[in-house]
């Protein structure tokens, strides 16, 4: 059996509280140094102290306690006042010589043993050396503490430990009914220390106050033992030890613990006192009780009888090595364990399998079996998956040990069917929903989804993993150029088999990019006639371009040109306008920017306009005139330039220029001249003429 027992340096009597009812007068019942406690009984009141480390308890074993008593009369002296109470000392209570243990007290007793030895140390302790530094110096201090704190304990367990100790006193000259106040205080060293002076008033009645029983037993039944507890903290007021008893039929009650158990007390306290029994028999039942020991070294009546069984929790050495083979569609799985590991409540095996490696696992067969049975025939297992087995060892309390896990893989090197019935569709948000008919293979994995703009492209797989489902949603930016997009898939399996690729399913991109803009060229009149021309938009799904006209009472459609127009003729009424609008529209119908032409005029033939807004600049660098116009896109017009300087009346002919001039550079006029005319005039080919322009004056600053 096994007790759990604790050295402690604390004093036990101070934890356990008032034992009997006291007098609320504010005087000090404990201090750092010492405390003192008592309790009233038959025909005497009962006195305990401790001191509350080592070095009190040495100085007052040798120089002792003084002891003194007061009477209050609380009818004559109220409210309480000390210093109004006449104290008669009692007695000097020091611990016992080495002799007067010997010849006083009954040595045999373990208690007073203990209490001696902690007292006088041994000689081991007496004659250490101290010169190894701290470390000896701390050695001696747990030393110290530790014999303390037996001596402590042994107090609080034996009345004769306590009287030897100097430790208790019973005072029976008491009378029924009076309050007695009782004053402690060490007797000091000569350097003047020693204890705080501590109180306790108590009321004598004239009868036993005896402890109750202890309470909240109860049993934890486990593997091979029996753990008895009780409740700490209901106990904590009136015990410092206890006794565990045991019985097999509930009425003869033995004592089962060598020594009083303990429990630690403070912050490391636990919730309840343990008792471990071991010497007891699988299944068989055993009764218990616990009775309570106060620091009066008094037993409190018995605790309410439990009862309990240590009970068979473990299962006996599973196989230690297991071969499988797969034989076609089954596994054969045998197994091999030492005869020595075979204990004699081992009853057979159970073969459980999972198709995951950490479980569930389900048993293969009814019951179990024989011990003897080394080899068993999977017929069932999960086909094309991964089968993991667990051979299970029970005893005959049913108790279960699991063996290792072995894993059974499946050889398999077909690949599945390539997914059938791609399809997809897109909505006007670029959303594609693609989908496939299911692969029934029982071992498939999943699918992988691929895509690609041409078909002369290497796939993109769109899935990081394979996914369970047949279905895969994808997302087109509908402003790329990109006109129709080509969707894969192909099927994995368990084993990682892959399929050929699904045949693929091109879909068509909604086209909302509209074309380019066309561009207007150079425009020319004929006669009646505007001959117009423009560039093509540059995008490739162009359908045709669409050209409108305005004659000011709104456009209207002039005509689609699904082909290329050249030298488009357009009649026109002399002296009436025309605007012009061309667009491009593509195969889905978007329709590019619009260009205009604005406010093209038909002109009479029997005299060309004059040329306008002639403006002529000194290029004083280049001693160059630069000489600008504007004029209407006539066909087979030309342009003729005369000069004449300020200072001559002969004029000179610049050239005749292309019509589709509006700008010349003179470089003729010579530096020294102080200014020049310019005139100008447009002629047709037709023998037509303008006017010519007024003279425009220009002066080179050289």
């Amino acid at each position: 059996m096994k007790t759990s027992n604790f050295l402690i340096t604390v004093i036990f009597l101070i934890s356990v509280g008032e034992l009997s009812a006291q007098i609320p007068i504010g005087l000090p019942q404990s201090t750092e140094n010492a405390a003192i406690i008592g309790k009233s009984s038959e025909d005497a009141i009962q006195l305990r102290w401790a001191p509350a480390n080592f070095s009190i308890w040495q100085i007052t074993s040798n120089n002792g306690w003084n002891l003194d008593r007061a009477i209050w009369d609380d009818e004559t002296v109220w409210p309480f006042d000390l210093k109004k109470m006449e104290f008669t000392h009692i007695n000097n209570f020091r611990a016992l010589t080495l002799d007067e243990w010997e010849s006083q007290t009954d040595i045999s007793n373990p208690l007073v043993a203990v209490a001696a030895q902690a007292l006088f140390g041994n000689e081991e302790t007496q004659n250490m050396d101290l010169s190894g530094g701290f470390g000896a110096l701390r050695l001696v201090a747990e030393q110290q503490e530790n014999r303390h704190a037996l001596a402590m304990i042994a107090a609080d367990l034996s009345a004769d430990a306590a009287s030897g100790l100097g430790l208790s006193y019973s005072d029976a000259t008491v009378e029924e009914g009076k309050i007695y106040i009782y004053r402690l205080t060490s007797v000091g060293n000569p350097s003047g220390f020693g204890a705080d002076t501590v109180y306790f008033p108590i009321q004598f009645y004239g009868f036993i106050d005896n402890p109750p029983p202890v309470q909240g037993l109860q049993l934890e039944e486990n593997h091979g033992q029996i753990d008895i507890l009780w409740s700490t903290e209901l106990n904590a007021e009136y015990f410092t030890a206890f006794h565990v008893e045991r019985s097999e039929n509930g009425i003869d009650f033995r004592r089962i613990n060598e020594l009083p158990i303990t429990t630690a007390t403070g912050e490391d306290q636990p919730e309840f006192h343990r008792f471990q029994d071991s010497q007891v028999e699988f299944g068989k039942t055993y009764f218990y009780k616990v009775i309570g020991l106060t620091p009066f070294a008094e037993e409190s009546p018995a605790s309410e009888i439990v009862r309990g069984r240590a009970r068979d929790l473990r299962g006996p050495v599973p196989p230690q090595s297991v071969t499988i083979t797969q034989l076609g569609d089954m596994y054969s799985l045998q197994w091999d364990i030492p005869e020595e590991l075979i204990v004699p409540d081992a009853m057979g095996w159970i073969v459980k399998r999972s198709i995951n490696a950490s479980g569930p696992f389900a048993p293969l067969h009814e019951g179990y079996l024989p011990i003897e049975d080394r080899i068993f025939i999977d017929e069932n297992p999960a086909p094309i998956l991964t089968n993991y087995y667990r051979i299970y060892a029970i005893d005959t309390a049913f108790n279960e040990s699991p063996g290792s896990v072995y894993a059974a893989i499946w050889v398999d090197s077909i690949p599945p069917a390539a997914p059938v019935n791609l399809n997809a569709i897109i909505d006007s948000n670029g959303i594609v929903h693609i989908h496939w008919d299911h692969n029934t293979e029982i071992d498939l994995q999943g699918y992988r989804v691929f895509s690609r703009t041409d078909e002369n492209k290497v796939w993109y797989q769109m899935t990081q993993r394979p996914i369970s489902q047949n279905y895969w949603i994808d997302t087109i930016d509908l402003s790329s150029l990109e006109r129709s997009i080509e969707y894969s898939v192909i099927a994995t399996d368990l084993h990682y088999n892959i399929s050929e690729y699904a045949v693929p399913y091109r879909l068509a991109l909604p086209d909302l990019v509209a074309p380019s803009a066309p561009r207007w060229a150079p425009w020319r009149m004929d006669e009646n006639d505007l001959i117009l021309n423009w560039y093509s938009s540059s995008s490739s799904d162009v359908f045709f371009h669409r050209l409108l006209t305005d004659k000011g009472n709104g456009w209207e459609l002039y005509r689609d040109f699904y082909e290329t127009a050249e030298d488009l003729r357009v009649s026109i009424p002399a002296g009436e306008s025309r605007n012009f609008a061309l667009m491009a529209l593509d195969t889905a119908g978007n329709a590019s920017d619009t260009v205009f032409l604005r406010n093209i005029t038909s002109i009479s033939y029997e005299k060309l306009p004059p040329i306008e807004n002639i403006q002529l600049t000194s290029l004083e660098e280049e001693n160059a005139i630069l000489i600008a116009w504007e004029y209407p896109n006539f066909e087979d017009v030309r342009f003729m330039i005369y000069r004449k300087s300020l200072d001559s009346e002969e004029v000179e002919v610049v050239g005749t220029f292309s019509g589709n001039l509006r700008s010349f550079k003179d470089v003729g006029p010579t530096s020294f001249a102080q200014g020049w005319h310019y005139h100008l005039k447009a002629i047709s080919g037709g023998g037509l003429e303008s006017d010519w322009s007024p003279a425009y004056t220009v002066t080179l600053n050289q």
